[in-house]
């Protein structure tokens, strides 16, 4: 059986329409897909879509499936079938498309794009060869709701979906087809991954897991799969580990008891993590530390608990406390209050330093998850086994939009409320909380201050989001918290050498050396071009200037390309605030934001792109006001703004030279009259540039120049100047 999301299906006779990707949007091809699944599809006599009148649905419309209406009343030819068919479609289409109009409205335009996604389910020949039609019906349909019930979370399918039957020869499928928007109107962007990434794929392989060992006669792809790598040798390992699932289930999982119990077992674990991602779990036995079991190969229940450990042990070396040992009170105080609403629910929970917020997803939609106050950590309620869908709960997770604002209000209070005083170096700004103003300071180091020190400030200071602040100090080192290895090492206090190539080790040393107020860098001892090219790019985006190192034109160009980003979100936050000042029309001065990185200005030009934007909206230049500390602008800067803004704005040459004379901004050589230019043009604004270094071999001596260059002791080093 095979369970396949990129599937491809044409029309070979009468047809003009391709059916390939995974979404079908619009009123129009939705109306074509469900036409095209329940329409006879004949090619050399044969109808390849026999079966149709198998098909299931849970929308309900007014017009009768063809299938159905031709047995109550038999249609006169197949024209009037496809007649028929076609309304029947469009039926189906405008409920969906209805459901998903209000759905957004609730949000207010916010949720996703998407409207249905499809998928199919196949099976060979030699699966089904000796089932009768009834039961190839009934095998595909119990497939389909197995899933449709996996991505509902929930014992129920929550979704509006088509479940169309073809029993072609050789191949009976079934083409599941399901609204991206829930019952509720809550919208679902189905993830669906790579194998081993916790997407729709992962979902589909652990359902056809569960079919082969219920249906014996299904080829066994994918316990064949599992089981691979689980050898007579390896048999024990896997054996001792499901008597410690067993034990340690749902509500009497405890990290620490289960740790003891795979320790007492003689079974390693050992966690593979990349850029801070577990990407794999393996065990091994003590006695043979060689052999490596990947989790991957292991049954859904124990996948589960193993990654429960993972995730629990790097929580319990952040602070410091087993927070697993609060989930029996947590899941029994929930399961045994079903009745309750969510405020009362928290009350209880409150007794143990806990409570349950919503957490607001980009669609409009809502998850749920249990914070510990203590510790400012929270953790999905699904990932501990509480299925907040479910009937039962319903009660205490149907929310109106006032109990939910109410609990995100209260939980960001909370928040911020933890935020402690600091001494150091500050500054100060406006909170939105109840205090008129908190202390923010400014993320480099104080004279004298070790940078255990500094990173104890900057946790307390709005700064504990950087990477830096995430890590450990020991001694002139910086371990990271991921792996627990050293990050990088200061030398003296003007060398580093980076021990690891990996993302955060290059950003968290970056952070260190604008943290220290250095502005350009150059690498000393042997090349090692991985290192430097990160480095290279970090720092430039940082507003570093790297004085020994020429990029390749890929690195360039992925530079290029991240500097672009980071342009476009900035140009993307002024045109949201001129646009919100516009419709408020307050009459206030809207302060425009130019890209700034660890408190350094990097960027000035999306703050002048911005300006013309906000004066061609609304030309008066005393309601908008520039940011301070801008760098300045080439000439080529500033004939890249007026290209960009004149293709952006959709305006001719004269406009834009007008807004450039509003915003009292120099005008570009390309918009300077021809008959006020001057003779000789003005010299351009000088733009802050380090001069390019000397060749090595320039101002030396001949003997010394041919002697072969100095290998530095260490390698990967840094020295600031």
């Amino acid at each position: 059986m095979i369970i396949d999301v990129k599937n491809k299906s044409k029309q070979k006779q009468g047809g003009d329409t391709t059916h390939s990707g995974y979404n079908v949007n619009g009123l129009s091809k939705i109306t074509k897909w469900i036409r095209y699944t329940i329409s006879p599809s004949v090619v050399n006599g044969v109808d390849t879509h026999i079966g149709v009148e198998h098909s299931r649905t849970n929308i309900a419309t007014a017009v009768l499936h063809p299938a159905i209406e031709n047995k109550l009343r038999p249609f006169e030819d197949a024209k009037a079938y496809e007649e028929h068919a076609l309304k029947y479609a469009a039926s189906q289409a405008e409920f969906l498309m209805e459901h998903n109009a209000k759905s957004r409205a609730k949000t207010k335009g916010q949720s996703g794009k998407e409207d249905l996604f499809r998928f199919i389910i196949s099976c060979s020949d030699k699966e089904t060869a000796n089932l009768s039609t009834h039961e190839k019906v009934e095998l595909l349909h119990d497939v389909g709701e197995r899933i449709l019930k996996r991505m509902s979370k929930s014992k129920d399918i929550n979704f509006y979906y088509r479940a169309d039957i073809h029993l072609k020869d050789g191949n009976p499928h079934l083409h599941m087809s399901v609204n991206h928007f829930d019952k509720d109107g809550n919208y679902h962007l189905f993830y669906v991954g790579k194998r081993y990434e916790g997407g729709l794929l992962d979902l589909f392989q652990d359902v056809k897991y569960e079919c082969e060992k219920d249906y014996p006669f299904l080829e066994q792809m994918e316990t064949k799969l599992r089981d691979q790598e689980i050898s007579e040798k390896d048999k024990n390992l896997v054996d001792q580990l499901t008597s410690i699932e067993s034990k340690f289930n749902d509500v009497n999982y405890n990290f620490t008891k289960v740790e003891q119990a795979i320790k007492a077992a003689d079974i390693g674990i050992k966690f593979h993590r990349v850029n801070g991602i577990c990407k794999d779990i393996f065990l091994l036995d003590n006695k043979n530390p060689e052999r490596l079991v990947s989790y991957k190969k292991l049954p859904l229940p124990m996948k589960r608990l193993l990654e429960k450990q993972e995730f629990f042990n790097i929580k319990k070396s952040q602070h410091k406390v087993d927070l697993s040992a609060y989930l029996p009170f947590a899941m029994n105080t929930i399961r045994q209050n079903s009745h309750l609403n969510i405020l009362e629910l928290n009350k209880l929970l409150l007794q143990n330093g806990l409570k349950i917020y919503p957490n607001k997803s980009g669609a409009g939609a809502y998850s749920w998850s249990l914070y510990f106050i203590d510790q400012n950590e929270k953790l999905s309620l699904q990932k501990i086994g509480i299925e907040t869908k479910s009937e039962e709960l319903r009660s205490i997770f149907d929310c109106d939009i006032s109990t939910i604002n109410k609990l995100i209000e209260e939980r960001i209070k909370l928040k911020r409320n933890d935020i402690i005083i600091s001494a150091g170096s500050q500054k100060v700004r406006k909170s939105c909380t109840g205090s008129d103003y908190t202390p923010y300071s400014e993320f480099r180091y104080d004279q004298n201050e070790t940078t255990e020190q500094f990173l104890n400030r900057m946790k307390l200071a709005h700064h504990s989001k950087k990477m830096l602040t995430n890590q450990i100090v020991q001694g002139a080192s910086v371990i990271s918290k991921f792996n627990s290895k050293e990050m990088f090492r200061r030398i003296d206090a003007h060398e580093y050498e980076l021990l690891q190539s990996n993302a955060s080790s290059v950003k968290t040393l970056i952070q260190e050396i604008v943290a220290r107020g250095d502005n350009t860098i150059e690498f000393t001892g042997p090349a090692n071009a991985k290192m430097q090219e990160a480095l290279y790019i970090e720092a430039m985006l940082n507003g570093v200037t790297v004085k020994n190192y020429k990029p390749t034109l890929v690195v360039a160009e992925k530079l290029k390309d991240l500097q672009e980003a980071h342009y476009n979100i900035t140009l993307k936050r002024n045109m949201e605030k001129i646009d919100a000042a516009i419709a408020a029309g307050s009459g206030k001065v809207t302060k425009l934001v130019h890209t700034r990185q660890l408190d350094r200005t990097i960027d000035s030009k999306p703050a002048y792109q911005a300006m013309l934007y906000a004066l061609h909206r609304a030309p008066q230049p005393s309601l908008w006001a520039m940011p301070k500390d801008l760098k300045p602008l080439t000439s080529d800067d500033l004939e890249a703004i007026a290209t960009r803004a004149r293709a952006d704005l959709q305006i001719e040459r004269e406009r834009l030279t007008e807004l450039f004379n509003l915003a009292g901004f120099t005008l570009p050589a390309s918009l300077v009259p021809y008959d006020t230019k001057l003779d000789v043009d003005p010299q351009p604004t000088q733009a802050t540039t380090t001069p390019a270094p000397a060749k090595a071999q320039q101002d030396k001596p001949m003997d010394e120049a041919k002697k072969p260059p100095k290998q530095e002791a260490n390698r990967n080093r840094i020295r600031p100047d």
